[in-house]
């Protein structure tokens, strides 16, 4: 299985574009730290990846993409696939995810 090692500090388009360049059957790794998605891991996830953390002190927050707001779409899930994907093998383990809804809210 390749692995990808998230580098700390990545900011959102940083993390969301690694994700999504990561083929299927990847184990990616966060190191220990807060790291932002603007929620494209949810349309990114391929089979037979592994996304770990190191435990509570792995954060991944979901942070507002007005764009997506001022349509209508708010998007407040770090991880799943859309309505007709399907997929196997697909685990996150050992990591925190932060639906921030302080700040994004739901139906805006």
């Amino acid at each position: 299985m390749k692995r990808l090692d998230i580098p700390a500090g990545s900011n959102a388009a940083l993390v969301d574009h690694l994700i999504a360049d990561a083929p299927r059957d990847c184990h990616i790794h966060f190191p220990e730290g807060i790291y932002e998605t603007e929620g494209l891991i949810v349309r990114q996830n391929k089979p037979g990846q592994l996304i770990t953390g190191e435990g509570p002190t792995t954060v991944i927050k979901l942070v507002d993409k007005s764009d997506w707001t001022d349509k209508g779409i708010v998007t407040n899930w770090a991880f799943g696939a859309g309505w007709d994907t399907q997929f196997q093998g697909f685990e996150v383990r050992d990591l925190a995810v932060d639906c921030n809804l302080e700040e994004i809210g739901i139906g805006r």
